[in-house]
């Protein structure tokens, strides 16, 4: 049995995916930051019941104890569904001095990889998939002012943490061509 581990899977995009990668023949864990709304969705749909809820905050650093901890079991990871994310009006600094969209969006991202790139470099055909969004095409990233915590603009900010996972995106992609397919997509 493959493994997929999604992020943002409790409404949205997220939700519509995970509903066709039930069917499929995968081992499913479901990073989100509401159990509670997670319960209501399971219990609503008897088909996510084989599906494992792992309660995390992705706008935070302590994320990386949870994963390690709630994934330790496993071997690999076969697909791994990056879809998390989020928008502020307002400017939002978490516990280790970052803005929280720009660590939701993009740095969360690149910690998930790296943390779990050995159980991924396991899998005979790993694929991971970014969602970032069609306005990443107007980002302009100001590297003197790389989180936009100057001059915050909730817009602008969201438009630069999705272009720089579309970086991301293709650096990895390059980086392991040979190992692991990395995909980008953009919705909206």
């Amino acid at each position: 049995m493959k493994t997929c581990l999604i992020t943002g899977a409790t409404s949205g995009i997220g939700l519509s995916i995970l509903r066709i990668l039930v069917k499929e023949n995968y081992k499913i864990y479901v990073i989100g930051r509401s159990k509670k709304k997670w319960q209501i969705i399971r219990t609503s749909n008897p088909i996510f019941r084989k599906v494992q809820f792992i309660k995390i905050n992705l706008s935070d650093i302590y994320f990386t104890k949870i994963i390690k901890n709630e994934l330790k079991s496993v071997k690999n990871i076969d697909l791994m569904i990056n879809n998390a994310g989020m928008i502020n009006d307002r400017l939002e600094i978490n516990s280790i001095k970052f803005e929280k969209m720009y660590f939701t969006n993009f740095l969360s991202v690149f910690i998930l990889i790296n943390i779990l790139m050995p159980k991924i470099l396991k899998s005979k055909s790993p694929l991971i998939i970014n969602t970032s969004s069609f306005v990443s095409r107007f980002g302009k990233i100001n590297i003197q002012n790389l989180q936009q915590k100057k001059n915050f603009n909730g817009w602008n900010s969201y438009k630069n943490s999705k272009l720089m996972l579309t970086i991301l995106t293709n650096y990895y992609s390059n980086k392991f061509s040979n190992k692991v397919k990395f995909l980008s997509w953009s919705p909206g």
